[in-house]
């Protein structure tokens, strides 16, 4: 291979390069910019965490009740 040779792949594979940064830089800028938006489904997720909480509290999964499991059981039993 000879030296001009050798220097055109070197041409190439610097253009080659150089358009994969700047690709790279425009898909960084686009994701940041993605990244600054407020999420969109904000206050619906905080409604249904909200919301949750509430069905827990009425059926007291929280403090790993058990009975209504316990009284279907008896009931089938008798």
């Amino acid at each position: 291979m000879d030296g001009q040779n050798l220097m055109n792949r070197m041409e190439q594979r610097l253009a080659e390069d150089s358009d994969y940064l700047a690709r790279t830089e425009k898909r960084m800028g686009d994701l940041k910019a993605e990244i600054a938006k407020q999420f969109d489904k904000a206050d619906r997720l905080a409604w249904l965490a909200f919301r949750q909480k509430e069905i827990d509290a009425a059926l007291d999964l929280s403090k790993g009740d058990t009975s209504a499991v316990e009284e279907e059981e008896t009931s089938e039993t008798v």
